[in-house]
């Protein structure tokens, strides 16, 4: 079955939107293909990395990506078209994964060992991969606590990541420790699917995935600061909303909202809980998580890049991302 890049239901007034597809209904797992969404519709650009996860947008308009192209999970660039593309981690110890960008291009992301059931840490690195850098500790050996999802705040001071408490990744907190190293201090409680935080542009806000009440995967918001999150999408049981990122005017939020396997979009909500919307339909196939940023060229509107999360297979109430489960070959 040839997959389906899906259907751009609706628009998007602000900048251009950065998703990565992935197979699904018959299809091959894995990303066959990345696409830009942006005021003149859906632009995909097909990928043979099949491995290719979580792209961010560069400072200077290139993607950041971790990939298995070369063996062990580790991080690249690419131009915006897929072309130049360039290696930046390499680190013999472990594998790189889930970069967010600091001030001047600076890399922050998860590391942890291919080799034993070791998480690394969070570590930061110059905007070529070089300089690498402990932010958090490693663990110790057999530990099922793991630092993952690092995301920066706007002033580049903060980044806040999720701290996971098993090794299936379904249970953890949210965390936060300065850019520039420090001790991490606990943002919420342990809880049951907390994952992708992201700040709002203001700073003020931090929104991030955690089951509800039906058990289903919803968006909720937290005071920077910490304090008492507050849920901000109710839907019916059995439905999942997740994976969030905010406009840059922070009026708006983008999210994964899944219903099935054969029932994956892309919505637009207010980010006051209203004001729901279709942005794009996958059918069976799916694209996964929103990075939206600024498009100065066109409006100081933003652009979002949605990066897979899930394991090939697991439902999306099982938040686990980290690349050491993955196998080593593409799938038939």
């Amino acid at each position: 079955m040839v997959p389906s890049t899906g259907t751009l239901i609706g628009h998007v007034d602000q900048g251009r939107i950065l998703i990565g597809i992935e197979g699904g209904g018959g299809a091959p797992s894995g990303t066959f293909a990345y696409a830009v969404i942006d005021r003149a519709g859906l632009h995909p650009v097909p990928t043979t990395d099949w491995t290719l996860a979580h792209p961010v947008w560069a400072a200077d308009g290139g993607i950041i990506f971790d990939s298995e192209r070369n063996d062990d999970r580790h991080l690249f660039r690419m131009a915006a078209d897929g072309s130049n593309v360039t290696q930046l981690t390499s680190d013999r110890r472990g594998a790189e994964q889930s970069a967010a960008i600091g001030t001047g291009g600076r890399l922050v992301f998860t590391h942890y060992s291919c080799s034993e059931p070791r998480d690394l840490g969070l570590h930061t690195a110059a905007a070529d991969g070089s300089g690498m850098t402990d932010l958090t500790p490693e663990q110790q050996l057999g530990s099922p606590i793991g630092d993952d999802q690092p995301t920066v705040s706007p002033d580049g001071k903060t980044v806040v990541f999720v701290r996971f408490i098993d090794d299936a990744q379904t249970t953890g907190a949210l965390f936060s420790v300065p850019f520039g190293g420090g001790t991490a201090a606990r943002l919420t409680d342990n809880a049951g699917g907390v994952s992708y935080p992201r700040f709002s542009p203001d700073g003020k806000w931090i929104l991030f995935t955690q089951i509800d009440g039906h058990g289903d995967p919803a968006l909720w918001l937290e005071p920077a600061t910490g304090g008492h999150p507050r849920q901000l999408t109710t839907f019916p049981a059995g439905t999942s909303a997740f994976n969030g990122d905010w406009s840059p005017d922070g009026k708006e939020i983008t999210m994964e909202y899944w219903s099935g396997w054969s029932y994956n979009e892309l919505h637009l909500i207010g980010a006051d809980g209203h004001g729901e919307r279709v942005l794009w339909r996958g059918g069976a196939s799916t694209a996964e998580t929103a990075d939206w940023v600024a498009n100065d060229e066109q409006d100081q509107g933003g652009s979002v890049a949605l990066r897979r999360r899930f394991r090939h297979g697991s439902p999306p109430n099982v938040v686990t991302s980290r690349r050491r489960e993955y196998e080593s070959h593409p799938p038939e």
